[in-house]
């Protein structure tokens, strides 16, 4: 049977978002995210990530993956270190989103995680007229309505711009028993052939 790009593409972030394990820098804050592989056009996407208690910042950064200015929103803390924020509904045919995580301690160290792709997948059923205006903020350019999503952006830039300076997290890399029992390194096989072997430094992936 023929499968499709897009199918290929779902799978293969299925078996990543399955694989992928809680992040923690050694020595450093601690840093658990279980990333969205895949959502539908015209939905709002829930993020959430537990950090460390006591932040003084925590935003949600995305754009589309045609789009070169990324805009975030305020992650809020729901619960004791557990911060939640919505990705914008995305159109039908943007095809993805790339999101990461940002946040500053009391000290004033900024951090930012690696960043995530979203699959998305178009809709024929997706309807937003009318629908209002989400607001967002960004660091550069000026106060508009964006609309390459579902929803019209309403954007503000920050007097606060922290991405320029954040250092990237220290994600240890995913590692996964091996065919001989615990290691580095591994492989998984399923998913209608499709496979991955998680390496340090990488992943690598076949179609067969």
């Amino acid at each position: 049977m023929k499968r499709g790009p897009q199918l290929v593409s779902l799978l293969l972030l299925l078996l990543f978002s399955a694989i992928t394990a809680p992040a923690e820098e050694n020595g450093g804050p601690t840093f658990t995210h279980q990333p969205v592989a895949v959502t539908k056009a015209g939905e709002a996407v829930p993020i959430k990530v537990t950090l460390p208690t006591g932040l003084t910042e925590v935003r949600l950064y995305f754009k589309t993956l045609a789009g070169s200015r990324p805009f975030f929103v305020a992650m809020a803390e729901t619960a004791a270190g557990e911060y939640q924020a919505a990705l914008p509904p995305a159109k039908n045919r943007s095809k993805g989103l790339d999101y990461r995580i940002l946040f500053q301690d009391s000290t004033g160290q900024v951090f930012q995680s690696k960043e995530y792709r979203l699959l998305v997948l178009d809709d024929s059923r997706q309807r937003h007229a009318g629908a209002a205006e989400i607001a967002v903020s960004a660091e550069q350019g000026g106060q508009e309505v964006v609309r390459d999503f579902a929803v019209p952006l309403r954007v503000t830039v920050t007097t606060e711009p922290l991405l320029a300076v954040a250092v990237p997290y220290d994600h240890p890399p995913i590692t996964v028993p091996g065919p001989g029992g615990g290691g580095s390194g591994g492989g998984l096989i399923g998913l209608g052939g499709v496979s991955a072997t998680i390496a340090v430094g990488g992943v690598g992936i076949s179609i067969k």
